[in-house]
């Protein structure tokens, strides 16, 4: 994943690849904050954060067999708390392959600047 900033906006850039030989159908994708821990008995608030747009480089929600999917979702700038991820979850349609990935607010704050050159 590749993390970028312009304008208020951050840009993730998340390539996923499938290695198996049946396609991965997309069902949806979950963007959420989350504490990191959270015991049994604890109640944990997943903080939703739903993307300004998302741009696909293939026009299916499908990864084809052996092969790439490469997205890249736009939200308005944030920051994650102390001790929680921001979480990425992709689902699959009728399966359970299921794909999560987490960044840190160590790395949103390193997010590469795209200025006007």
């Amino acid at each position: 994943a590749s993390l970028y900033i312009k304008d208020d906006v951050l840009m993730f850039h998340l390539m996923t690849s499938n290695n198996s030989k049946i396609d991965y159908d997309v069902d949806f994708i979950r963007c959420y904050i989350k504490n990191k821990k959270t015991s049994k008995s604890s109640v944990s608030q997943d903080d939703e954060k739903l993307p300004l747009y998302i741009y696909r480089s293939n026009a299916s929600d499908k990864i084809s067999a052996n092969g790439t999917f490469s997205e890249v979702f736009f939200f308005k700038k944030f920051t994650v708390p102390d001790k929680h991820l921001f979480y990425f979850e992709i689902f699959e349609k009728n399966g359970g392959r299921h794909l999560k990935f987490t960044c840190s607010n160590k790395e949103i704050l390193k997010a590469e600047f795209l200025g006007d050159e």
